[in-house]
């Protein structure tokens, strides 16, 4: 999606339109719930709908169109954009993704969209509060990918985090890796 061309069907669209498309360029994926949530307006399914019947460069990801996501040249254009003319928004929209997500239990979206907020000890929270439900249904793998994001400094003084770690590398054979952790 050529900038020019971007620009072009950006500037003819109603000016709420273009604010559903600017502030939901957050996200990687959308479903109407989300869309909703981090634009505001509470039609998200139906204008996610609406954008996909004009074809605004929205595909859906799934057979029910439960979730879509934008191309991504033209979602970088639209960040890009939101950057420009609403630089002061970003913060507040990836932190009511990121509520969004922790709420739907998608927590590895949950956790990036903290982190975009440069709010890492929310996202060390949302990890550590997580931490041993995920070891108690058998995702260990799911908490170690959690724990890779978060910046290691912010991770010093969570031994509850550090517990959790510890058991998920001793349920998954990895001794050594375990010991870092109750050491740690």
């Amino acid at each position: 999606v050529h900038a020019g061309l971007a620009e072009n069907v950006l500037d003819t669209l109603p000016p709420d339109l273009l604010d559903f498309l600017l502030t939901t360029s957050i996200c990687e994926r959308l479903c109407g719930g989300l869309a909703a949530a981090v634009s505001g307006r509470p039609r998200g399914q139906a204008i996610l709908e609406d954008l996909e019947r004009l074809d605004l460069f929205l595909r859906p990801l799934d057979d029910n169109r439960e979730w879509f996501r934008y191309h991504h040249l033209f979602a970088g254009y639209l960040r890009q954009r939101l950057e420009r003319d609403h630089g002061e928004k970003v913060v507040g929209l990836h932190r009511t993704a990121s509520a969004w997500f922790a709420e739907h239990e998608l927590y590895s979206e949950a956790v990036t969209h903290a982190l975009n907020a440069g709010d890492g000890r929310a996202a060390v929270d949302l990890v550590e509060n997580q931490a041993m439900s995920l070891v108690e249904h058998s995702r260990m793998a799911t908490l170690l990918a959690l724990v890779n994001k978060l910046p290691k400094p912010l991770l010093a003084d969570r031994p509850n985090l550090h517990i959790a770690i510890a058991w998920a590398n001793c349920l998954l054979q990895r001794s050594a890796q375990a010991q870092v952790s109750l050491d740690l």
